[in-house]
């Protein structure tokens, strides 16, 4: 199989192992945090002894996936694992019915990619090797990994190990059956060509006191070359050895980004150790001269540093004992194997056995503290549920887009470009409609001016212009969810709560300045996009995917400051109409007045049309320079309005898709979902084209009570109900063009829905 070269490479390390039964609870945590612990991204599993009809769960919050085979009875049985992190998109799973392999088919960065795990029989079955064969051989179209137990050494004579010394194997009948495979589907036995020279075993057998290899990986020719390091571990709490094998797919990028790790900060000396070098960057270097987001942004990266570091030292620490263990265990694994005596054997076990009691107390004391927790809120409304449903949302993943022709894509760069270009044009739809644009904000002011909006009260003003203070920020700190997603700079919200004693002045600060119009650097406003796809609709394609903006902590905590402000005067602002994030209105209100319309409607049998417009992209198309000019049409403050011009002074962000090095763009338009402030403004930015409709003496809404109702909304999701639709609907269509050329809203009528009562065909 050929794959290009010019593609970024990153290692992805697999790893086979037989763990010798899994139906105890104790043993499949410590075969999943052993598994972590390691760095894998996909795990072959041999001998897990589950039957067909009671099959474990071997999924936690790394390995999010599992595929497995069984046999009727608790003997033999197969799984591959995935890591979460392991953008391998499955397009086919074969299980065998005897539990003696499961084969994954699917597309990895761009490239179709097979994955064979199998336990062979430990005795010979010319059955099994000829069905293994015939799987193998109808992979030749693309990458095929084959490992597992094999039972069977390849070359006997230096895989296998006696108790006497200086005597040649000749091999097993399973090693020729064996051997006759892999000349038959041209597959090379990967750690033998990459350690030529060397003798290690993966197996011992006590009662024959013999080693063997028989744990193996096996690449076809062409595909040798991406087998960049291969490796076998020690035999510490299954009689196997771990065999590990780093595969370097181009296409295939290791992402990280930094996130603050909350365990640590649960650590009282870690914590005395930030809040002191956070008492330090500030006394040395608030001084006159240094702007306020300067300094701010700048004490990011040192407390990002100390605390990589201090994670890295904990992290030391705490595998000390395993890591002096192993380190133990290999040296007497090395020692046995060469001189085989009965003292060196006795002296591995003991070794073995310290090591797999470390490793079992350890998954112990993790399974009783779940299964504390799950007792202690098993009849309660908690994060369980919610958590499982977030690794459901992770496996729907950008893994493919459509191209420009037709096809689809699989390759991480590539699908990137093309969802990354999708919203560049959305996020800059209209690049000439800026305030330099005279004629167009001479159109906005004209449209505007045939408006008039409910004046803001005194009270409204004195709010929204008064400085910030402490106990303001200090409120919103505390009232921070902990588990969210940080934005870029990877500081949570559990940061800020820490530490909101040393932030709090700093912060302050920069959020009066912010208010006052002060410019702030461009890392503040930045951002990284993530996308969730529309149930129902084809992933493909980017236009059905919501994009959310994962934003920084401190930003977030000066816009729910404004939020907070703005949002206890909003109902006196925005229309009974709109009751989407409008506090103390509910949705359930329009839903039950359009029930109430539709059945006066039918009632009197008047002509009327039920329309839901599909608002495409709405919060994301809204023009700056619309929300601008009618903010201050309104009458909001020069303050409140300088504060949001800083905010929305050319953000940058970002399209993070699995795999690929996302590049960064300036946003034009649009208020970012995932800003506390975002669905307030909207709300505001829609209220002129409401009005316009409720005002308009040519479009006819629906009568009950005395009373005539035209609109119902929802944030962006607007309900008409119009009578006389055959005279209403052309002034409807010419008044959403209107507002739709001066503010970026944009009707898709192919998914706007009408529902006809009481209309016929003439």
């Amino acid at each position: 199989m050929a794959i290009s070269t010019s593609a970024m490479m990153a290692d992805l390390k697999i790893i086979s192992q037989n763990v010798k039964g899994l139906n105890s609870p104790t043993k499949r945590r410590l075969v999943l945090r052993d598994l972590r612990r390691s760095g894998c991204q996909i795990a072959f599993l041999q001998e897990t002894h589950f039957t067909r009809t009671r099959q474990f769960s071997l999924t936690d919050r790394s390995f999010t996936r599992s595929f497995l085979a069984s046999a009727t009875t608790k003997h033999g049985g197969v799984a591959i694992l995935l890591h979460k992190k392991c953008d391998f998109t499955v397009l086919h799973c074969e299980s065998d019915a005897e539990g003696r392999y499961v084969l994954l088919r699917g597309t990895m960065a761009g490239h179709t990619v097979t994955f064979i795990n199998m336990y062979a029989p430990n005795a010979p079955d010319a059955t099994f090797w000829e069905r293994l064969e015939n799987l193998v051989k109808s992979t030749t179209d693309s990458l095929v990994i084959v490992g597992g137990d094999l039972n069977a050494t390849p070359v006997p004579a230096i895989d296998r190990r006696g108790p006497t010394s200086g005597v040649i194997h000749k091999g097993t009948p399973q090693d020729k059956q064996l051997a006759r495979f892999l000349t038959d589907t041209h597959l090379l036995d990967v750690w033998r060509l990459q350690h030529p020279g060397e003798h290690d075993f993966t197996f011992f057998s006590h009662p024959h006191s013999s080693h063997s290899r028989i744990d193996l990986f096996f690449l076809p020719p062409t595909s040798m070359q991406w087998a960049t390091r291969s490796e076998i571990g020690n035999i510490s709490w299954s009689d196997h050895a771990p065999v590990s094998l780093w595969i370097s797919l181009p296409g295939v990028k290791a992402p990280w980004s930094w996130r603050l790790n909350f365990s640590l900060l649960q650590n009282p000396e870690v914590r005395a150790e930030i809040t002191a070098a956070l008492d330090r960057y500030f006394l040395d270097n608030d001084t006159e001269g240094i702007h306020s987001d300067v300094l701010w942004l700048a004490h990011k990266p040192v407390i990002r540093g100390l605390l990589i570091q201090i994670g890295s030292r904990l992290k030391r620490e705490r595998l000390q004992r395993l890591s002096d263990l192993q380190a133990l265990l290999a040296d007497r694994e090395a020692a046995h194997k060469i001189s085989r005596t009965q003292g060196d054997y006795e002296a591995l076990l003991l070794v073995q056995q310290d090591l797999r009691a470390e490793l079992t107390s350890d998954a112990a004391r993790s399974l009783a503290w779940s299964k504390r927790s799950f007792y202690e809120y098993s009849n309660k409304a908690h994060t369980f549920l919610a958590r499982k449903l977030r690794n459901q949302h992770r496996s729907h993943a950008v893994t493919s887009a459509r191209t420009p022709s037709g096809g689809n894509t699989t390759e991480p760069g590539e699908v990137n470009r093309i969802f990354t270009e999708f919203f560049k044009q959305l996020y800059n739809h209209s690049p000439t409609h800026t305030p330099s644009n005279q004629d167009h904000v001479q159109r906005v002011k004209a449209y505007l001016s045939r408006w008039k909006g409910p004046a803001l009260s005194q009270a409204c003003l004195d709010c929204l212009d008064e400085e910030v203070t402490e106990a303001e920020v200090l409120l919103i700190i505390r009232g921070l969810k902990p588990h969210k997603s940080p934005g870029p700079d990877g500081f949570s919200a559990s940061y800020y709560k820490s530490f909101s004693a040393k932030l709090l002045p700093h912060m302050t600060k920069l959020y009066n300045e912010l208010l006052g119009g002060s410019p702030v650097a461009p890392d503040f406003l930045r951002s990284d996009v993530i996308l969730i796809p529309k149930e129902g609709k084809d992933p493909a394609l980017p236009q059905n995917h919501r994009p959310i903006s994962l934003l920084n902590v401190d930003y977030k905590i000066f816009t729910k400051l404004l939020a907070n402000r703005l949002g206890g005067f909003l109902p006196s602002l925005v229309h009974p109409d709109q009751v989407g994030f409008v506090p103390s209105r509910q949705a359930f209100e329009n839903t039950r007045r359009a029930v109430v319309l539709i059945e006066r409607a039918l009632a009197s049998g008047t002509p009327s049309l039920l329309l839901s417009l599909d608002a495409e992209k709405a919060f994301d198309r809204v023009e700056w320079t619309y929300m601008f000019e009618l903010l201050e049409q309104w009458g909001f403050p020069p303050r409140f309005r300088a504060a949001l011009r800083a905010l929305y002074a050319a953000p940058l962000t970002r399209i993070l898709t699995p795999g690929a090095n996302p590049e960064t763009f300036p946003i034009g338009n649009g208020t970012r979902q995932g800003c506390p402030l975002s669905p307030l403004l909207f709300a505001l930015s829609l209220e002129p084209l409401l009005a316009n409709l409720r005002a308009s003496s040519t479009i006819r809404g629906l009568g009950a009570g005395g009373e005539e109702f035209l609109v119902s909304a929802y944030a962006d999701d607007v309900l008409l109900t119009i009578a006389d639709p055959l005279h209403s609907i052309p002034p409807l269509l010419s008044a959403i063009d209107s507002f739709s050329g001066i503010s970026g809203y944009k009707v898709n009528y192919d998914k706007t829905r009408a529902m006809p009562l009481g209309l016929t065909r003439e």
